[in-house]
């Protein structure tokens, strides 16, 4: 677990993700002498964080996805051509070239020749293709989120830009301080395992510069945390309006990973919430501004990308009385991402 948490009285809020049921569809394709058990699926890919949108679903078979090749290779920047007497496709760029053959499961890439687990071939008119095998043979990593089922392909472990989190997974803690050193950063604090930033940002919903902190957290002098903390206020309209732009703002690259983009998490469940129900009627905004001064509630909402894991908040730093309502975004390296990728 991050050092980073430690400092972060909600890291042990347990966010429950929801859970999207998707309708399987089983194919059986049969072909001369072979018969293929396919499993066509919704299953989203992504390219640099775009995702594809495919004119047939991908196929998963043998453990191995099939994907139409045409959309693919162009998220990927890929050129592409048929030759349809000797049935090769070509894709590539300026570094790489990657033949396969429709029904071959050998395929050559800058002309050493390789094996596949599944051979391309047409389908309902398309041409599906190996998407891990396409995808590393021209220097992408791919990446399977095993509980959203989404696929991440790009060049990882190298950047990871947002408005409020410009930085690499694994940097030191001399390279980020040197990055930070600039009029809209001031350090406030460092040790060993954090650095502590006073600093500001632009959102859109507001005039002016919004003031924040950037704490950064390292594992054996590498970069693999961090939080964004907005100044806190006791105006809770105002700070549910930063809440809302910077989701709007994070949605933009992560996508949430959450079927609801406004997550709350009652701390005393469903009967709690009835009961503020019951007091404020039709009030939303009243309800959730009494819940969280409260202490009821926290605005959670989670986010995902390849590389990060990431949740924004609101909640009531203070008390009753005096609330100091809080907005902080929180960015964790995914492990099980590298591991995988390292393998």
């Amino acid at each position: 677990m991050l050092v980073l948490w430690e400092i972060y009285p909600w890291r042990n809020v347990e966010v429950k993700k929801s859970v999207l049921v998707v309708l399987v569809v089983a194919l059986t394709l049969i072909f001369p002498l072979n018969v293929f058990a396919s499993v066509q699926i919704q299953r989203p890919v992504y390219v640099e964080g775009k995702r594809i949108a495919f004119d047939i679903s991908p196929i998963v078979e043998k453990g191995t996805t099939l994907v139409q090749i045409r959309p693919l290779y162009e998220a990927l920047g890929l050129t592409l051509s048929f030759d349809p007497k000797t049935r090769e496709v070509k894709g590539g760029n300026d570094k790489y070239e990657v033949v396969l053959t429709l029904g071959s499961d050998l395929a050559k890439v800058n002309g050493k020749e390789h094996k596949l687990e599944l051979a391309p071939r047409t389908i309902k008119g398309h041409t599906m293709v190996p998407l891990r095998f396409v995808a590393e043979s021209v220097g992408n990593s791919v990446y399977v989120n095993t509980d959203t089922k989404r696929i991440f392909i790009g060049v990882f472990m190298t950047y990871l830009k947002d408005k409020y989190f410009d930085m690499s997974w694994g940097l030191s803690k001399e390279e980020v301080s040197k990055i930070n050193k600039n009029d809209h950063n001031e350090l406030l604090y460092e040790n060993n395992k954090f650095l502590f930033y006073d600093t500001e940002f632009s959102l859109a919903s507001k005039k002016n510069m919004v003031p924040a902190n950037k704490i950064y957290s390292f594992e054996g002098n590498k970069l693999s945390g961090a939080i964004v903390k907005f100044n806190s206020s006791d105006d809770f309209d105002e700070q549910y309006s930063t809440y809302t732009q910077v989701i709007y703002d994070l949605n933009n690259l992560y996508r949430t990973s959450s079927i609801y983009p406004y997550d709350k998490y009652w701390i005393e469940g469903d009967s709690i919430e009835r009961a503020y129900r019951e007091v404020y009627k039709d009030d939303r905004m009243k309800m959730y501004e009494m819940a969280v001064r409260s202490g009821d509630l926290v605005f959670i909402c989670p986010f995902d990308f390849a590389d990060t894991e990431l949740a924004l908040f609101l909640q009531n730093k203070g008390t009753f009385s005096k609330p100091e309502y809080e907005v902080s975004i929180m960015y964790e390296q995914n492990k099980e991402f590298f591991n995988q990728i390292s393998n």
